[in-house]
């Protein structure tokens, strides 16, 4: 009828999304249990880390938290790579649990980064035209005390990018496909204890670290 609008329609439009980032690429994390933390504690006297322990990264079990992909740096809101950076809804932070000052709860934990320079490439529809300021790059936050490093890439003080959204729906046509140049593993063990970390035991690329077996002894007692 005359005088009625109609809806407006949104052309679909094919946009290219390609980023790059060093580091990139595998994250995973979470806390020992009792019978791990035991484990732990033989393998430092014995100077071998335990089987069971050296699978977990592996994640076989589903017991980590773990993300995968390219990185962006900022807080939720900030311009990441391609758009926004929000945070994930469904993934909690990788790291460990914080108290209400932001300060790190007590805790015994791994942490497994497998990183490289990592790229993604994806096309997808933009009805109506891309707009950035309407793109989002679903993130996950890595929190790790600052003692916790790579043996490349130092601290690791950015988020790990699982997803997109556009004008607030998912993006369906990227599948997490990352290409990378080759890892650099780094496997850690550390406690936090009354506000201070210590690393009980560390891997970059086979090269391992152990922490001296009374000392790790006495911050591992208050768990056990």
């Amino acid at each position: 009828m005359a005088g009625e609008s109609t809806p407006e329609k949104r052309i679909p439009i094919k946009h290219s999304i390609y980023i790059k980032t060093e580091p990139g690429g595998r994250i995973a994390f979470g806390a020992l249990d009792l019978g791990q933390m035991q484990q732990l504690l033989t393998s430092i006297a014995s100077g071998e880390l335990v089987s069971e322990l050296e699978e977990l990264r592996d994640n076989s079990y589903g017991l980590l938290n773990e993300c995968d992909g390219v990185v962006n740096s900022g807080e939720e809101g900030d311009s990441g790579n391609e758009g926004t950076i929000a945070f994930s809804a469904d993934q909690p932070a990788l790291g460990p649990s914080l108290k209400d000052d932001g300060s790190f709860e007590d805790g015994v934990s791994i942490v497994w980064m497998r990183l490289s320079k990592c790229s993604i490439e994806f096309e997808f529809n933009a009805s109506g035209g891309f707009d950035q300021d309407e793109f989002e790059e679903i993130s996950v936050p890595v929190k790790l005390p600052g003692e916790i490093v790579h043996g490349l890439y130092g601290h690791p003080d950015f988020n790990v990018i699982t997803g997109f959204r556009f004008r607030g729906e998912p993006v369906e046509e990227y599948e997490g496909e990352v290409e990378d140049r080759g890892y650099d593993d780094q496997l850690t063990f550390f406690a936090v204890r009354d506000g201070e970390t210590t690393v009980l035991y560390s891997n970059y690329n086979g090269e391992e670290e152990w922490c001296d077996e009374d000392k790790a002894k006495a911050v591992l007692a208050s768990f056990l």
